[in-house]
């Protein structure tokens, strides 16, 4: 809808205007997904980019990934 648009694109300004990452939450199609990146969001977390995990696979997909060493990283741990 245009009024979805018009939204994120106010959102993504707004976070750019004030020099912060914009991040699109519940991220379910690839035609919202791509709408965003187009649209300059940052990052984007969701449904389509990856369904949630139970604890014992979101241990094991941090450890193959180093998910943990970024996370440290980006928290300047």
């Amino acid at each position: 809808r245009q009024s979805d648009r018009a939204a994120c694109d106010a959102a993504i300004a707004l976070a750019r205007g004030l020099g912060i990452k914009s991040v699109a939450e519940g991220v379910e199609t690839a035609e919202q997904a791509t709408y965003l990146q187009e649209a300059g969001c940052d990052l984007l977390q969701g449904y389509f980019l990856m369904k949630p995990l139970a604890n014992d696979e979101l241990n094991e997909f941090m450890d193959l990934t180093d998910t943990r060493q970024l996370a440290r990283l980006w928290l300047n741990e």
